[in-house]
């Protein structure tokens, strides 16, 4: 399974709103860069791919966790859009659906920032960690 398959019309998305999530940002933009690549850079074939892409979506929960619990408690849509950092947490969570994971050979990276607090790393005793 490709991006090109999260466009037909008998398909149906989860994923935050890219107006409220970081993550859904990051999703649209690796659905972006995807076409973009399959296009070979035509702005208006892409244009095209997106808001078809945009139409597929069946609900556009506010972050991560609602989209999570959207599709694997409300069974709603065909295909939930997350970070491949988070499959590993949805299999364990929801282990008896048995869902399909699917990471598209196009796709980019997302780092998530951390920061450390001296103060609260003292008062836990986790700076070994």
């Amino acid at each position: 399974h490709e991006w090109n398959d999260l466009v037909r019309s008998d398909v149906k998305l989860i994923f935050p709103n890219p107006n409220t999530s970081g993550n859904a940002r990051d999703t649209y933009l690796a659905a972006w860069g995807a076409a973009d690549k399959a296009d070979g850079g035509d702005k208006a074939k892409t244009e095209q791919f997106m808001t078809q892409f945009l139409k597929n979506v069946e609900v556009f929960d506010t972050g991560g966790r609602g989209a999570t619990t959207t599709f694997a408690e409300r069974g709603l849509g065909d295909v939930l859009i997350s970070f491949e950092s988070e499959v590993n947490n949805i299999r364990k969570q929801y282990e008896a659906q048995g869902f399909e994971v699917v990471i598209p050979k196009t796709n980019i990276l997302a780092e998530f920032p951390v920061a450390w607090v001296d103060k609260n790393v003292q008062a836990n005793g986790t700076e070994k960690a």
